[in-house]
């Protein structure tokens, strides 16, 4: 009996100090205090997996040796998913050899891009990307690149798709802008 009262003796001072010291009571809640709003009906808390994707190569269009292309990129899954910022591409000769890879810019002949940003993608839902590059051949005196398809890594991704591009292209001029950006003229 004597253990009992002890134990006793000992847990009531512990639990009387639970609630005292160092404590903070929450505020009350004022009129001015907010309630978070709803999640966007659409928005995906996963990122999409390369899987869930469908990309498209549109036609190219030029001015004085410049081309810009876009590639268009669907959600065909059922879930809703994000990406955000820049793809990755690597152009293909016919053989399927790296030609090169596009490097990531905000800038380009045909207007400055808006900073990356995440993009939902609702099934169904699309976004796309810019690509631009040189192709006036011969390029410098290099020869142009003749590509014939493109691997396609979305942001934050591992797997790639290879989708088909014909594309004449000088070496090392291959650029790709952020996911879901137009070129702002200014």
């Amino acid at each position: 009996m004597r253990n009992g009262v002890r134990v006793v003796m000992l847990v009531i001072p512990l639990l009387a100090g639970c609630g005292q010291h160092g404590s903070a009571q929450a505020p009350s809640p004022s009129a001015s205090s907010t309630t978070p709003a709803p999640p966007i009906s659409g928005a995906g808390s996963n990122r999409c997996a390369t899987a869930q994707l469908q990309f498209s190569l549109g036609p190219a269009n030029a001015a004085t040796g410049n081309y810009i292309a876009t590639v268009s990129v669907v959600n065909r899954s059922g879930p809703a998913c994000y990406l955000g910022g820049y793809p990755g591409v690597e152009l293909l000769d016919a053989g399927g050899h790296h030609l090169q890879d596009a490097t990531r810019s905000t800038d380009s002949f045909f207007g400055s891009y808006p900073p990356s940003h995440r993009v939902d993608f609702p099934p169904g839902g699309s976004s796309s990307f810019d690509l631009t590059w040189g192709g006036n051949d011969p390029c410098g005196g290099t020869p142009a690149q003749q590509g014939a398809s493109m691997k396609v890594t979305p942001p934050g991704a591992y797997d790639s798709a290879t989708i088909a591009a014909h594309l004449t292209v000088c070496p090392n001029s291959l650029t790709v802008h952020p996911l879901g950006s137009r070129p702002q003229q200014g």
